[in-house]
């Protein structure tokens, strides 16, 4: 898990580069204004994002990034 402090919460090019194992990632972002967490799976540079909701519970005022869309 990393931050992106006030910029979006998003996976950059450069974390695609370095998260190459067979992990759980998540990045935090808006963290002064309306946080947001995205979280994805990730299998040897494979990833699949996912809801976080269905891994940890979250503090009600940060968002998941993709709860609107499951």
């Amino acid at each position: 898990m990393h931050s992106h402090h006030g910029m979006e919460a998003y996976f950059s090019e450069m974390d695609n580069r370095d998260e190459t194992g067979f992990r759980i990632y998540a990045v935090l972002g808006e963290l002064f204004t309306n946080p947001k967490i995205r979280m994805r799976v990730g299998i040897y540079g494979h990833f699949y994002e996912t809801t976080v909701t269905g891994i940890f519970d979250l503090p009600d005022r940060i968002t998941d990034c993709l709860a609107d869309y499951w």
